[in-house]
């Protein structure tokens, strides 16, 4: 019975022995299972962490490669990441601007235009919030770190609770916008200036001519001399601003040959030393690239770009003129073709052009001065664009204006400098000459005549064209042929000069030909040669400038 009971007892042990094995070993498998799962999960994890990492790490590269500058920022106002082009263009890191307020500081530090900028800004992102409509762009003049000021186009995009903003540089086509339309006001002035300028051109020639005559007939010492010298200089200048404003005009071509800019700009300089209390410094080398060049029209463009330093500096100050030989690539940040250029700066040190007036001081009539008349700087900047130049200028207040002249290098090497003839006298015996004047202006005709009469020769006129041909036909079959015509290009009721002079040499390829023009669209007076033409004159002019073309033509032929 004892027996019986102990191994029931010893049973029922080995079942619980057994059970509470089974039961590990379901616990084992089970926690075995959960050991996998949980590994694999890790595991899994793992992997997403590296793709997202490899995700991060590309979406970096891709926008540090992208050509605008990115800025993102929380709703705390804290900037959270910027690109690289954002860095570059502008020049700050993150460090040195954590937040946005931060950012608006350096990026706008005039005051009032910063506030408007921002506040504009937040009332788009919170009314765009409010109506969930896109963000306007917005035009932004940002102040990099190194001082220069960069034009951008901003668009701003909400992602959830963050703020993302997009900078577009548009400076550099600004600037050629800029340029094109100052472009298109210097040539709708110069159609204005083409128009009006023959006409007047016309009665300049008549009065000047008549105080040249009058000057001829009276002894240095009589009392009216010095009144006609100052009538003569008064027409000069009227002369003078006709000239500036047929700068701008089509039909005003340079007349070039290749020369050593360096002298020019050094005597455009000097000039103002005598009416100003300002001093000049020249840097200056001698192995400056010779410039395909009309010397009177640069010499021009020196000069007004000098007188407006000068006006700048009343009080006094230092007018300093540099030139190098400069090689610029295609982006060269001037708006010129890539090659070999002068480059010309002309530095003062006076009162400096306010930001606001800098982007105006190239527009014809544009003055900050009492009695200016606005043409100076405009003209300049047509005539260096003429010779395929470019012409900048940057300036801070208080300080003083420089002025950047870019000048395309010749391919050609610049000729020996000629001594300038002194002697103003006719070197050409004029006796038993003839000369054929052809102008539309009864006044310059009758003018012509006298002046030419008082010089020895002997002299007939003609309205056109057609009545100069039949002159010249009648000379020649005379046996008296003229020594010279003097040919106005513009006849606006007949032949002019042009037509008639082709004709003539046609038949007479011998005929010595002078042209003759206050105004021409047509590249005549600039190229005279090439249609045939021995000399030009331009009017106004003076009996000085008739006695130097016909001594060049009659002495020398060509």
């Amino acid at each position: 019975m004892k027996t019986g009971i102990r191994a029931e007892i010893i049973i029922a042990a080995i079942a619980i022995v057994l059970a509470l094995l089974l039961r590990l070993r379901v616990l084992r498998c089970r926690a075995r299972q959960r050991t996998d799962v949980q590994k694999k999960e890790m595991e899994t994890n793992i992997g997403q962490e590296h793709m997202l990492q490899h995700s991060e790490e590309s979406l970096r590269s891709l926008m540090n490669a992208m050509p605008v500058g990115l800025a993102l920022s929380d709703n705390q106002g804290n900037n959270i990441y910027i690109n690289k082009c954002f860095i570059e263009r502008f020049g700050y890191t993150l460090v040195e601007i954590p937040t946005k307020e931060a950012w608006y500081a350096v990026a706008y530090p005039d005051r009032a235009y910063r506030d408007k900028i921002v506040d504009t800004w937040r009332a788009d992102v919170t009314k765009a919030r409010s109506n969930h409509i896109a963000i306007p762009p917005f035009d932004a003049l940002i102040t990099c770190k190194d001082g220069t000021v960069s034009h951008n186009i901003a668009n701003t995009q909400l992602i959830q609770d963050r703020i993302l903003i997009i900078y577009t540089d548009i400076t550099e086509r600004e600037k050629c916008r800029d340029e094109l339309l100052k472009m298109q006001k210097l040539e709708s002035l110069g159609i204005l200036a083409g128009g009006i300028a023959h006409d007047f051109n016309n009665v300049l020639t008549g009065i000047m001519g008549n105080i040249s005559l009058s000057r001829m007939f009276l002894d240095e010492n009589h009392r009216a001399t010095t009144t006609l010298q100052a009538a003569e200089k008064a027409c000069q200048k009227a002369g003078e601003l006709a000239n500036q404003l047929l700068t701008f005009s089509k039909g005003s071509r340079p007349v070039k040959k290749t020369v050593s800019a360096g002298p020019i700009a050094k005597a455009s300089a000097a000039r103002i030393s005598d009416g100003f209390s300002v001093s000049c410094a020249f840097e200056i080398p001698d192995n400056l690239y010779s410039v395909d060049l009309d010397e009177a029209q640069v010499g021009q463009a020196f000069s007004n770009i000098a007188i407006n330093a000068a006006q700048a500096m009343p009080d006094g100050g230092t007018f300093t003129v540099r030139a190098e030989n400069v090689t610029l690539g295609k982006t060269n940040g001037m708006s010129v073709a890539a090659g070999d250029y002068v480059r010309f700066t002309f530095a003062d040190t006076g009162c400096g052009i306010p930001e606001g007036d800098l982007g105006k001081i190239f527009d014809p009539y544009f003055t900050t001065r009492t009695g200016g008349s606005g043409l100076g700087l405009a003209a300049a900047h047509s005539i260096i664009a003429k010779h395929g130049g470019s012409m900048a200028v940057s300036s801070v207040v208080g300080k003083g204006t420089v002025f950047e002249v870019l000048l395309p290098a010749s391919k050609k090497q610049s000729p020996a400098h000629e001594e300038e003839k002194k002697n103003l006298t006719a070197a050409t015996e004029t006796a038993n000459k003839s000369l054929l004047v052809m102008d539309d202006e009864d006044m310059i005709r009758n003018m012509a005549s006298e002046l030419l009469g008082a010089l020895g020769y002997r002299v007939k006129t003609a309205a056109d064209g057609k009545e100069a041909i039949t002159l010249y036909r009648e000379a020649h079959q005379s046996g008296t042929p003229f020594a010279a015509v003097i040919m106005d290009l513009t006849v606006p009721t007949g032949m002019g000069g042009k037509e008639a002079a082709a004709i003539i040499l046609q038949a007479y390829p011998d005929a010595r030909i002078i042209a003759s023009s206050g105004y021409s669209e047509d590249p005549i007076m600039a190229e005279y040669a090439r249609f045939g033409f021995r000399g030009a004159i331009v009017k106004p002019y003076r009996a000085a400038d008739f006695i130097n073309v016909l001594d060049h033509v009659l002495t020398t032929g060509h």
